[in-house]
């Protein structure tokens, strides 16, 4: 959660916090974690986002443009979806779309349900 890239998260934390230095774009913490490559190529990555995110502004900065990586994007196939950041880990199509990128074969139905709990 970037300050220089999520503008309300200031008001979460207090000015004096270290952890937010080094949260801001382009300090010496994510200049350096950031200056390797993204991933592994003997790695598969999946990367699911939601448009309704609050939290990671803009949400296309969740996504990796990589050959190894798989970006989904929850409300693709089910726009009446618009759970946000936090209620992602309890949100039945999130859930299906990590458990299908896991296994496939066991887990290929991808429920579509109405959520509007954009915490």
């Amino acid at each position: 959660m970037s300050p220089g890239r999520s503008p309300g998260s200031y008001r979460w934390y207090s000015p004096s916090d270290a952890a937010l230095a080094d949260m801001v774009a382009g300090s010496p913490f994510p200049t350096e974690l950031n200056s390797g490559p993204m991933t592994a190529a003997d790695v598969r990555y999946t990367m699911i986002a939601t448009r309704d995110d609050a939290i990671v502004t803009r949400y296309t900065s969740a996504f990796i443009d990589a050959a190894n990586v798989t970006n989904i994007l929850v409300q693709d196939g089910c726009p009446q979806d618009r759970t946000g950041h936090i209620a992602g880990s309890t949100d039945p199509r999130t859930i299906d779309l990590a458990l299908n990128a896991l296994d496939p074969h066991e887990h290929p139905a991808l429920r579509c349900v109405a959520n509007d709990d954009r915490r």
